[in-house]
């Protein structure tokens, strides 16, 4: 999987879009793997995955609200 950030020219190209993070250690539909949808832009699906890394190895334990 390629974690890079988006560039210059698909950043405006792409404006505003809804993202999910789903989690890779749940063997199951992807329904069942999301554990955050979000809107954004620029390279904020980005930022989001990093910090839910970081954050914790338990499965649905993310939540940044």
């Amino acid at each position: 999987m390629d974690n890079s950030p988006f560039n210059e020219m698909v950043k405006s190209k792409l404006g505003v879009y809804v993202y999910a993070l789903l989690d890779p250690r749940i063997k199951a539909a992807i329904r069942e793997r999301i554990f955050y949808v979000g809107k954004g832009t620029a390279n904020r699906a980005f930022n989001y995955a990093k910090i839910a890394r970081a954050i914790d190895d338990t499965p649905g334990s993310y939540n940044p609200t």
